[in-house]
């Protein structure tokens, strides 16, 4: 299912074909409940799992694949229906369910220097002003620019009301306080905030060709509950209350930060995706995505896959150890990984057993009657051995990473030999994760 923002007159917005996501202006904003919460980070309790048969109509339109969802802890699966084999393409989505314009370039998107929709610089790409103007890609009430015509349909309304308020839904939506909300999600870097009120935004507004499998999909994230807010959150969603102050579904903290929860847990390099957001994890999975320049996903097989095999990614960097692993994706998405990798290496821990080494004192007269002294192997190793020991038993095992396919790359020095030489690195999605070299 490939969704897509498409030019439509103001007029055209429809209310009674928007989804029950929306108002109810007779409820006073003030009823709305504040919660008291301590300042604490953000903290994930447990996932909820929406019921499969309220949109596995949507699924139906990706071939090869199919969802199926188990009855005793309401877990949802995406299922292979044909076989793959390493490297084929399974899925391929065009685009996210809603285009989320980028954040961290919002003062570059206020001065004309990026497409307001993808984020392109148009200096890198040799679009020049003249070719802005003359091809009517700019804004007449601001300096927002688009880098073309397919980014300029999908956005143009939804600029016009969050930045000129050109919209017909009255109070409904506040573009006054739009500025100020947007604001604070750039200076707080509350991306997950901002990219939740362009979701409301264009369900509101109706600027989707297919708003309501927009709100269909958006309903079938895992969500999660949230138990430890603070301050900054707080202020958020104040904030947001200002400028949609007629939502039902938004009508306390706790529901804010929930929908806040949705985005985190299921975002893909900040946008969100029908089918990638429905698949589980594994710490060794059998598929892998790619997401191009223009915001296009793909999902290859990293493995042959069977038919009835479920597709699995990985949430998090598998070339950590499994303490780390563990303690990230309980504290990230809330659960305790019980993968095949997992259970080895914890298995593994759990058996090692330290040896212990018997010292006698054979200069003492009466040794014979002088009971052995048991010790610790560590206390009989040096500083820098037992560094080294600690170093080896964290690193992970890269020859099963490369029999299941993990993906990264290994930065070989070419000066090998010369005293400056780079260290080698492992690197793993662009970040590196460990840098060590030993004697």
């Amino acid at each position: 299912m490939h969704l897509r923002i498409e030019t439509l007159a103001l007029n055209d917005t429809i209310t009674e074909d928007r989804p029950d996501l929306i108002t109810n202006e007779s409820q006073d904003q003030n009823e709305n409940t504040r919660h008291i919460l301590h300042p604490t980070d953000i903290s994930i309790d447990n996932i909820q799992f929406p019921d499969v048969t309220t949109f596995s109509d949507l699924i139906s339109n990706h071939k090869g694949i199919d969802i199926i969802q188990e009855k005793s802890n309401d877990l949802r699966k995406i299922v292979a229906t044909n076989t793959y084999r390493l490297g084929e393409l399974i899925a391929f989505e065009t685009d996210p369910i809603c285009l989320i314009p980028p954040l961290d370039k919002l003062t570059l998107l206020q001065k004309g220097k990026c497409c307001a929709v993808c984020g392109k610089s148009l200096s890198s790409h040799n679009i020049s002003p003249h070719f802005i103007m003359t091809h009517g890609l700019d804004c007449s009430d601001c300096e927002f620019v688009w880098c073309s015509k397919k980014c300029k349909l999908k956005n143009q309304i939804l600029h016009k009301s969050l930045q000129h308020g050109k919209h017909k839904l009255g109070n409904k939506l506040q573009y006054k306080k739009w500025y100020e909300f947007e604001k604070f999600c750039h200076d707080n870097d509350l991306i997950s905030a901002y990219s939740v009120a362009i979701i409301v935004a264009t369900i509101l507004l109706n600027c989707n060709t297919d708003n309501k499998n927009l709100w269909k999909q958006w309903e079938s994230l895992a969500a999660p509950t949230v138990s430890n807010k603070n301050e900054t959150w707080e202020n958020c969603y104040k904030l947001f209350q200002e400028v949609f102050p007629h939502l039902n579904q938004f009508n306390n903290l706790q529901s804010f930060m929930s929908q806040i929860g949705k985005f985190n847990i299921n975002q893909r390099s900040q946008q969100l995706y029908f089918v990638n957001s429905l698949l589980n994890h594994s710490c060794e999975p059998n598929v892998h995505f790619e997401i191009n320049d223009k915001n296009e996903c793909k999902m290859f097989a990293r493995a042959d896959i069977s038919i009835g095999d479920e597709l699995l990614i990985t949430y998090i960097n598998p070339l950590h150890n499994v303490e780390i692993r563990q303690k990230e994706l309980k504290q990230k998405y809330g659960f305790d990984c019980t993968c095949r990798r997992c259970k080895a290496e914890l298995q593994q821990i759990n058996q090692t057993v330290k040896p212990k080494i018997v010292v006698k004192d054979t200069h003492s007269n009466d040794s014979l009657n002088t009971p052995p002294i048991i010790t610790e192997p560590s206390q009989r190793l040096s500083t820098s051995t037992r560094r080294k020991s600690s170093m080896r038993s964290k690193r992970p095992d890269l020859t099963e990473l490369l029999k299941n396919g993990q993906e990264f790359d290994l930065d070989i020095p070419e000066n090998l030999g010369v005293p400056d030489r780079r260290r080698a690195s492992v690197r793993f999605d662009g970040t590196v994760s460990m840098a060590v070299e030993e004697e």
